[in-house]
């Protein structure tokens, strides 16, 4: 998907709706960052978990929100990713 998106290497792509992290792993470990959102601590806290496990600590950044009010600036994050 990254490719037919062409989606520039070492891009920073945001997976909203993270979850446990599997999606945000694949991408982080093709080389791109990955800004990670969910609004369950829980599953940020499993996926964070996943990461360090992974090696991808620093590839990844979490941030806890409620899809429906983003807290980002308009063009912070060149690519929306949702779910891979």
């Amino acid at each position: 998907m990254l490719a037919a998106m062409q989606v520039p290497p070492g891009a920073e792509v945001l997976d909203a709706g993270c979850g446990p992290g599997v999606h945000s792993i694949r991408v982080a470990s093709k080389g791109y960052k990955v800004h990670a959102i969910d609004i369950s601590e829980t599953m940020l806290k499993h996926a964070k978990e996943r990461v360090v496990r992974a090696g991808l600590s620093g590839s990844l950044r979490f941030s806890q929100m409620d899809l429906n009010h983003l807290d980002l600036a308009n063009g912070s994050v060149p690519m929306l990713f949702p779910g891979a």
